[in-house]
C-alpha cells in the first residue's frame, strides 16, 4: 500500500511543481518545455521529442518520490526530519537535474530556443525540485500511511 501512495504522491507533487514553474515562467507550460527540452536529447526529429520527454519527466518523479521516502525513512524520523530531507533531497536532485537539463537541452537539444535560454529555466527547475521535495514529504507526513510517524 504504501509503494500506492507514494506513486500517487510523487505524480501529485510533479503536478505541483509543474504548476508551480508554470507560474515562475508565465504564459508558456512550462512542463511541455522541460518534456520537449529532455526529449530532445533523444536522436530523432525535433517534432517527435514530447513522448520520450513525458516519459523521462514521470519516471524521474516516480524515481525521486520512491528515493526520497525509501531514504527519508530510514531510522527514527519524524514528520520535521521527513520534511528536511525532502528539501535536502530537493537541493541535491534540482541541482543535478538542473545541470543535466541545461548541459543535454542547451549544448545539445536541436532547439534554438533552450540554447539562447540563459540560466532562467535552470533556476525555476532548481526551486522546482526543491518545492518536489518538501510536497512529497509533506504529502507523507500528513497521510499516516507511513507507520510510526510522529509529530
Amino acid at each position: 500500500m504504501e509503494n500506492l501512495f507514494t506513486a500517487i504522491f510523487g505524480l501529485i507533487a510533479t503536478f505541483l511543481m509543474s504548476l508551480f514553474l508554470k507560474l515562475m515562467r508565465g504564459v508558456n507550460a512550462p512542463w511541455a518545455q522541460e518534456v520537449y527540452a529532455i526529449g530532445s536529447v533523444v536522436p530523432k526529429p525535433a517534432w517527435g521529442a514530447g513522448w520520450p520527454g513525458m516519459f523521462v519527466y514521470l519516471a524521474s518523479a516516480l524515481v525521486g518520490a520512491f528515493a526520497y521516502i525509501s531514504l527519508g525513512t530510514q531510522g527514527d524520523y519524524t514528520v520535521a526530519t521527513l520534511l528536511g530531507f525532502g528539501v535536502v533531497a530537493g537541493v541535491i536532485r534540482g541541482g543535478v537535474c538542473s545541470m543535466l537539463l541545461a548541459l543535454l537541452a542547451a549544448e545539445q537539444g536541436p532547439f534554438l530556443r533552450f540554447v539562447q535560454a540563459g540560466p532562467g529555466p535552470g533556476i525555476t527547475h532548481f526551486a522546482g525540485n526543491v518545492l518536489f521535495g518538501l510536497i512529497v514529504s509533506l504529502l507523507f507526513g500528513l497521510s499516516g500511511v507511513l507507520p510510526g510517524l510522529a509529530f
